[in-house]
């Protein structure tokens, strides 16, 4: 099915792209689909790598501490958040 670009907003907008990426205007929008799906993923799997991260920080929570210095001590800041 094709896809009929009707506002000519849009339309300027899908010309100028598509000579700045050099490729046709169909090329052009599929790109910018492609990213912005990317980058906005469905709910569901936002949720699932909500769930992940969730995971993964309560099993790094289960490590044992190794240096029991403050975080300031191991950077090596005074009190004043000066670097010594």
């Amino acid at each position: 099915m094709a896809l009929n670009i009707v506002n000519q907003s849009v339309e300027k907008k899908a010309i100028l792209a598509s000579k700045i990426t050099g490729k046709n205007k169909t090329a052009t929008v599929e790109q910018a689909l492609e990213y912005f799906l990317m980058h906005h993923k469905p709910a569901e799997n936002q949720h699932s790598a909500n769930r992940e991260v969730l995971r993964l920080l309560e099993e790094m929570s289960d490590l044992p501490v190794l240096d029991h210095r403050s975080i300031d001590e191991i950077l090596d800041y005074d009190e004043f958040g000066s670097c010594r």
